[in-house]
């Protein structure tokens, strides 16, 4: 059985949650970590290729450079450490010059030490270096290849990835906190009177 982008989404899934493992909630060493890193940075570049060369889909090139260079700002990111990893370094004046690198001296949202961060050095700024947490570059950029999905009808939007919350399951869970809100205000409101 020949293998779709489909299965290339899973994996990216997949790799996700290993990433999510190795390098956050059950951290082991640097290296599962960076392996675990740069495989799913890897995935999320290479799914472009499988968008653009698996007949099932029939998407153009150019509609995935267009969405690329409009809302693909982290995926493009991730196929410039992809690209470095490849070929050593990334000479394309269309792309940023992001690295991977050590740097544990931060915190990630969950408390764990970050092991790898991503820094991008931008030609067209004032030379300000971004550093960022690379899990967070991989899961902005899985967010962005869905939203794509979503729009060119090959995921529906309650096919929503582990790893990212719906804007619709963000506005019931915003719904349900001011229920309980104004239930609460409503109570104490009653109790005083």
């Amino acid at each position: 059985m020949t293998q779709t982008w489909k299965d290339k989404w899973k994996s990216i899934n997949s790799k996700f949650r290993t990433c999510k493992s190795e390098c956050v909630t059950h951290y082991r060493s640097d290296d599962q970590c960076k392996d675990s890193i740069e495989a799913v940075i890897a995935d999320i570049w290479n799914l472009k290729d499988w968008l653009i060369n698996d007949p099932t889909a029939c998407i153009l090139k150019a509609d995935i450079n267009a969405f690329l260079d409009a809302e693909g700002f982290n995926i493009r990111a991730c196929g410039d450490l992809e690209t470095k990893q490849k070929h050593y370094r990334v000479d394309d004046p269309r792309r940023e010059n992001t690295e991977l690198i050590w740097e544990g001296n931060h915190n990630h949202p969950s408390g764990l030490p970050v092991i790898f961060s991503v820094t991008r050095k931008y030609k067209d700024s004032d030379s300000t270096d971004h550093w960022e947490d690379a899990y967070e570059l991989a899961r902005r950029a899985i967010e962005e290849w869905r939203k794509f999905l979503v729009r060119r009808g090959f995921l529906s939007e309650q096919v929503i990835s582990r790893n990212v919350v719906s804007i619709s399951g963000l506005v019931s869970l915003l719904i349900s906190g001011i229920r309980k809100a104004i239930g609460n205000i409503q109570k104490f409101l009653r109790f005083k009177s």
